[in-house]
């Protein structure tokens, strides 16, 4: 009987133990969180919600949703196990510590893997076969309306930096038709009238000359934007009495910075050549909206009115825009609006898009 007594006692102390524990493990993460314990380790993700939402009471589903977003980015001691979780792969398996979004290439140079959209097999032509006619559908759509409305048209497609710069992948594929190509031969198999703007072969010509892509980030640096600027405006020159800058406007500096999208997901920090471009005899620029989704500037000293959807690329375009053109007003998104034409009531309606983000035109919708 006393042995009875003693071993159910003993049972409720180990329970009661393990409680606490439990209780206590799960507390932990949230006093890291709360005391901010982590604040001085850096995060290797671009968060949504990366300090605590604004509380809006009568929106309750959108604050409740944003905490959320907050706390799954944000948890206790997720900085630190990630942290060691990348060191562990990198310096004692010799591997890349998440190679479905970041990899390795020849000579330091970092791609995007194919979690971004299958960029890596999109390089290779390996990419689903019915995409290219959603996606020529919806650019028709779009051509169409703006063309009843005398709207110019153009689609510029900017090449990822495995398509210019190949030869630095970490390994290659045979190679088959890309779904650019696919929705090219398309429009020109059922004679589209979208026009298109291909970065590549200027691009590719150019790199002979200079370096147009970061080593260590995914996009192109100022002298290759300013170049897919160059190339833009070639064509529009064809359809507008618009003058474009040159070369020659500029003071162009270099100088060392750490940038790089593609290494800060694993904790790389390189610092690589920033080469700026500063205008001679800038015009004075008016900020209307200064939201990174919805941005709007003006130029007086100018004429035409220009409304681009776009992505990240558009980033180290936009001085080159402003400079040029009357209104600019960039719209971080691909579905284009009848709301925003009418609105701002454009010359000229560009949809920019990176070519790994084509996919996402096989989606989008004339709103």
């Amino acid at each position: 009987m006393l042995i009875t007594h003693l071993f159910i006692l003993d049972f409720k102390m180990k329970a009661r133990l393990f409680i606490t524990v439990f209780l206590v493990l799960l507390l932990i993460p949230n006093v890291v969180l709360l005391f901010g314990l982590e604040s001085n380790l850096e995060t290797n993700e671009n968060l949504k919600h990366a300090t605590f939402p604004k509380i809006e009471i009568n929106k309750p589903t959108k604050t409740l949703s944003a905490i959320n977003s907050f706390y799954t980015g944000n948890f206790g001691l997720k900085k630190t196990a990630v942290n060691q979780y990348i060191y562990f792969k990198r310096a004692i398996l010799k591997e890349d510590p998440l190679p479905n979004y970041m990899v390795t290439g020849k000579d330091n140079w970092y791609f995007l893997g194919n979690q971004y959209n299958n960029v890596f097999k999109n390089t290779f032509g390996v990419i689903p076969s019915e995409k290219p006619s959603k996606i020529l559908s919806y650019l028709n759509t779009v051509n169409q309306y703006l063309s009843n409305q005398n709207i110019k048209f153009y689609v510029v497609v900017v090449p990822d930096k495995h398509q210019i710069y190949k030869e630095y992948l970490p390994y290659t594929l045979p190679q088959g038709t890309t779904l650019l190509n696919l929705v090219k031969q398309n429009a020109s198999l059922n004679s589209s009238h979208v026009k298109f703007i291909d970065l590549h072969k200027s691009l590719l010509d150019k790199k002979e000359q200079h370096q147009i892509y970061y080593k260590t980030d995914s996009h192109w640096d100022n002298l290759g934007a300013f170049y897919g600027y160059k190339t833009l405006m070639q064509e529009l020159e064809k359809d507008f009495a618009i003058t474009s800058l040159n070369k020659d406007d500029f003071n162009i500096t270099t100088s060392l910075k750490t940038i790089g999208d593609n290494t800060k997901m694993t904790n790389l920090k390189h610092e690589v050549n920033f080469v700026n471009l500063e205008p001679k005899s800038p015009n004075k620029i008016d900020v209307v909206l200064d939201d990174q989704n919805y941005l709007h500037f003006k130029n007086n000293s100018k004429t035409l009115n220009l409304l681009m959807y776009r992505d990240s690329f558009t980033n180290a375009l936009t001085p080159f825009l402003n400079q040029t053109f009357n209104n600019v007003i960039l719209i971080r998104d691909f579905n284009v609006a009848k709301s925003h034409i009418n609105k701002h009531n454009p010359d000229i309606v560009i949809l920019e898009i990176a070519e790994r983000n084509l996919d996402y035109l096989s989606r989008a919708t004339l709103k």
